[in-house]
């Protein structure tokens, strides 16, 4: 049984899936035999959109983006060393960079802690780290991402946000110097001993992708991955399975009269889902076909209902 949260609308249906998962489903559903590092090179890519799971609370704060959706950036006080300290991300400190993301609006709690990334900021990097360990290659010495950019993520409307957490200055300064090296972060804690620090609670952009944070691929994404971009790499002389009209009669009437997937029936590929998690719960390890049930459903659906995907 998959490790997932479940559809509020319909106990059935998972919101999301680890990567794992995805692979998973993908092989057992398609001709293709896609591997944890085939996910993660297509991420990179565009081809597939994938979502942080935030098991701990964030804050998100709109990024400030150009007519042509550039992002924007702002200068910290250079004179402050509190503030160079607590807003500039590791390599900015390290390399005398005063730019950071320019963010706009209210600071607000997510509805849901499960957000998509553009993975522009350091995710990208995290993402080649998963990449280059599942090929065996070296890992990338700083990944390429956008410096000035924490963690971002983004909306259903492809609104850019950043992620920032909240905590006192001590407690952001203190983690900020773990991160620096050893001469460094001494440097930096001698000259601020002799600065007056209000302990205060403040609001911090996130510069590290958090531990207990992991990529997962949404219900919905891994539906349009397999039919909009995987469908169109298979083979077009795939012959369906023949199945009797009675039968598939059969099988519309026990989808359509049972009340939690009655609703799924005219989305076979959608109602595929549910019967895989109902053959986990029985031990049943057949692989099932989107494309079968498809036609079945409408072979066995009276005249008058059109299918849909």
């Amino acid at each position: 049984m998959y490790s997932i949260l479940r559809d509020t609308r319909n106990s059935s249906m998972p919101v999301w899936f680890t990567i794992t998962e995805a692979v998973d489903i993908i092989n057992r559903r398609t001709e293709h035999n896609i591997k944890f590092s085939d996910i993660c090179r297509m991420a990179l890519y565009g081809h597939i959109t994938l979502s942080v799971y935030f098991q701990s609370p964030v804050l998100l704060r709109q990024v400030s983006v150009t007519e042509d959706n550039a992002i924007q950036s702002a200068d910290v006080d250079t004179e402050d060393i509190t503030t160079h300290i607590c807003h500039l991300s590791r390599t900015c400190i390290l390399s005398n960079d005063f730019h950071v993301v320019k963010t706009e609006g209210d600071y607000i709690s997510p509805s849901s802690f499960i957000l998509d990334t553009p993975l522009q900021g350091p995710e990208y990097a995290v993402i080649q780290r998963l990449l280059a360990r599942e090929l065996n290659i070296p890992a990338p010495v700083t990944g390429q991402f956008n410096i000035h950019c924490g963690v971002l993520v983004q909306d259903s409307e492809k609104v850019l946000y950043q992620v920032f957490e909240s905590s006192t200055i001590q407690q952001r300064i203190s983690r900020q110097l773990q991160h620096l090296p050893v001469n460094v972060a001494t440097h930096f804690h001698e000259e601020l001993c002799k600065a007056e620090i209000k302990n205060e609670t403040a609001h911090f952009p996130v510069y590290h992708f958090p531990d207990d944070a992991c990529f997962v691929i949404k219900y919905e994404e891994l539906e349009r991955f397999i039919q909009d971009f995987l469908s169109q790499q298979s083979s077009p002389k795939k012959i369906k399975p023949r199945i009797s009209t009675p039968v598939s009669r059969l099988l519309w009437l026990a989808c359509k009269h049972n009340d939690s997937i009655s609703q799924l029936v005219d989305h076979p590929y959608k109602l595929l889902s549910v019967f895989e998690e109902w053959a986990d719960h029985d031990g049943i390890t057949d692989h099932f076909s989107g494309e079968t049930l498809k036609t079945a459903l409408e072979r066995g659906s009276p005249p008058c209902i059109t299918m849909s995907v």
